[in-house]
């Protein structure tokens, strides 16, 4: 799905990744090749769960994607890297790619959040990326992951 209404991408379900049709133009080819494996290898590591989660999010009226806090995302993260990288291994995408894919990415959806929410639902909202944010493994951590796996 292609939408202006959600974050800039995330997986949604068994078999759809949901991308904000501004952060297609945003970033470079490599880079959504680099995006899209990374969120394939989200479908392909949770066939069930992420399903389970949204439709939670929906029957308790939080919005979609609120329960994803249910998920182990650090994990889930490094193994969306992991076939990402084999991914970049596979089409001979450099390193420096993901690096501004990230730096891209993150800073898309600083914007967003900022452009979207009233003030009182942007410091809840603000509460909750900075919580689920700091669960995500620094670009540090990933790079140190996923170099093994380009070489």
């Amino acid at each position: 799905y292609i939408t202006s209404l959600h974050a800039p991408v995330f997986p949604k379900g068994q078999c759809k990744i949901v991308i904000n049709s501004g952060i297609l133009q945003y970033i470079t080819e490599e880079e959504r090749m680099i995006l899209f494996a990374h969120e394939i290898g989200h479908l392909k590591g949770h066939k069930l769960f992420p399903a389970i989660t949204e439709f939670i999010s929906i029957i308790t009226f939080t919005g979609s994607g609120f329960a994803s806090f249910l998920i182990d995302i650090p994990k889930s993260e490094m193994n969306a890297d992991n076939f990402m990288a084999q991914y970049m291994k596979h089409k001979k995408i450099e390193l420096k790619f993901f690096k501004q894919a990230h730096a891209k990415i993150k800073c898309y959806q600083e914007a967003i959040y900022c452009r979207r929410y009233p003030l009182t639902i942007e410091l809840i909202f603000y509460f909750m990326t900075s919580v689920y944010g700091n669960m995500h493994p620094s670009l540090n951590s990933r790079i140190k992951q996923i170099q093994p796996i380009l070489q």
